[in-house]
């Protein structure tokens, strides 16, 4: 049965629904993930950077988003998935006929048993996009269409990396161009939240600024994940149902 185009946007509605599973859990890991952006600012001024980096100021911007990803990579190497699997495997309306899928019981197991793959399949989907992006632009953006939730599919559904693989380039062959539209509209979202938050903290808490922008941008990192999650499970839906 083909499906509307629009259709992979419910990921929208749904990603409220999917930070609503474990409340607590979302609101913890929010709360994390602020405190590591801090400790990342803080380092930052201790290196010498400012708390505003200038938009032409490429040194600046290149050395903070360096240290934000080495102060972040706790986060998103165990924290952030281990969350993302607890929230698949309790959302609501489940896949039934998806094989794989965790129960609200087993899937501490299963991410224990899998999280190693989880990481070491992004450095293999990251390093092949790298590859192809300095060779050729098109390359690295194909890799990252049609393998890019190779690891999505290692952490919900346990498959090996190489079966993984092979699952997200036919599903991202049916779907590509619903799956881009949706991607594409929620780095926007995140984008348009995070420019709009930083505004609203430089005209209302002035020299706190740095910090409230910090909570946005992990809530608003929270939120992209539950976002993809829901376009995941859409796509696994269209599968079933195709």
């Amino acid at each position: 049965m083909k499906s509307n185009f629009f259709e992979p946007l419910k990921c929208f509605p749904r990603s409220t629904e999917l930070m609503l599973v474990h409340p607590s859990w979302t609101l913890g890991l929010i709360a994390f993930a602020f405190l590591l952006s801090i400790g990342a600012l803080l380092l930052g001024r201790h290196f010498g950077l400012p708390d505003q980096l200038q938009p032409d100021d490429i040194d600046g911007m290149m050395k903070r988003s360096l240290l934000n990803l080495v102060v972040l990579f706790p986060f998103e190497l165990y924290f952030l998935p281990r969350w993302v699997i607890a929230t698949d495997a309790g959302a609501p309306d489940p896949v039934s006929t998806t094989e794989g899928r965790d129960s609200k019981d087993d899937w501490r197991q299963s991410f224990e048993e899998r999280w190693g793959r989880v990481f070491l399949a992004r450095i293999m989907v990251g390093a092949a996009a790298s590859i192809g992006f300095f060779l050729c632009l098109v390359p690295g953006v194909l890799v990252l269409i049609f393998f890019g939730w190779t690891p999505w599919r290692v952490l919900l559904r346990g498959e090996p990396i190489i079966t993984a693989a092979k699952s997200c380039a036919k599903s991202m062959a049916l779907f590509w161009p619903q799956v881009l539209m949706a991607a594409a509209a929620i780095m926007l979202a995140v984008l348009v939240f995070n420019s709009l938050a930083a505004i609203a903290a430089d005209n209302i808490v002035g020299g706190y600024a740095p910090l409230a922008s910090n909570v946005a941008a992990a809530a608003s990192m929270v939120w992209m994940n539950a976002a993809l999650l829901g376009l995941y499970q859409w796509m696994e839906q269209s599968g079933v149902r195709g």
